[in-house]
Parts: C-alpha cells; sequence; structure tokens
C-alpha cells in the first residue's frame, strides 16, 4: 500500500502514514514525493504512523538502501528530524532497526523512536527548542 501523508504548514510537520505491506521501493517513494512537494518546507519534522496491519517485504540486506535513498532526498529538501512510533512490540522493533540503520549510513540524522503520541509532542517540543537555541535557565542556588 502506498504511504500517505497529510503535512501541517503551520508548525512544519509532516505526519506519514504507513500501512500494508510496505516494500524499500515505496519508501523511496515516499521520500521522493516529500522532496517534490512545493508546499512541504525545509526543516520540517516527519512523524510516521505504522497501522496494525503493516508488513514489512524486504531483507536486512535491501533495508540498507533505505536511508542510502533518503541522503539522495536531503539534497532537494532538508528534514530537521524524524520520530517514529512503535506502538507494538514489532512496530518498536522494526523502528529501532530503522533509526539504527540511518545512524551506520547517515550518522548525523535525528531519528527518534517512540511508543505514543504523547512523548511525539515531547520530542517535537525539546527539537524546536533545539533549532529555536533558547538558553537554558539554571537552577538559583
Amino acid at each position: 500500500m502506498p504511504i500517505t501523508y497529510k503535512y501541517d504548514p503551520a508548525n512544519n510537520i509532516l505526519r506519514s502514514y504507513h500501512s500494508g505491506t510496505q516494500t524499500v521501493s515505496q519508501i523511496c517513494e515516499h521520500f521522493k514525493k516529500v522532496a517534490e512537494d512545493p508546499t512541504i518546507k525545509q526543516d520540517y519534522i516527519e512523524v510516521a504512523y505504522c497501522a496494525d496491519d503493516i508488513e514489512f517485504d524486504f531483507t536486512s540486506h535491501t533495508a540498507r538502501l533505505i536511508p542510502i535513498r533518503f541522503s539522495e532526498m536531503k539534497y532537494k529538501k532538508t528534514r530537521k528530524a524524524a520520530i517514529l512510533i512503535g506502538a507494538t512490540q514489532l512496530q518498536y522493533g522494526i523502528a529501532r532497526m530503522m533509526k539504527n540503520l540511518h545512524e551506520v549510513y547517515e550518522p548525523k540524522d535525528d531519528i527518534r523512536v517512540v511508543r505514543s503520541e504523547e512523548e511525539v509532542q515531547r520530542e517535537i517540543n525539546c527539537i524546536i527548542l533545539a533549532k529555536n537555541d533558547l538558553p537554558r535557565v539554571s537552577a538559583v542556588k
């Protein structure tokens, strides 16, 4: 099944929805569509949601193409960070695998793995604070 997405321009957040059987080519096609979408601004944050019926039709060998293809897309449009939601044990494990692949091939990519929507919002807040480089308040002694 194709990956769909909704973009919130006010907050520069792209929410992608993954369901059915996913292939490497579908994931790479998603990267291409996002890169070519003129409504999506630079330095967006992507939140990836996986449906309960998601399956992955690729091996660990072919999965390594995902961060390689993503790095090609980054020259067209930069992503500030990606937050992968692993609501179930299996989804969480797969999300961790994808994070690890990105760390090997693109160590500077900011990929975060969480389990809930509440954690997503916390991560978005942290990313925005870091982006704005707001001063940290130190404790008064």
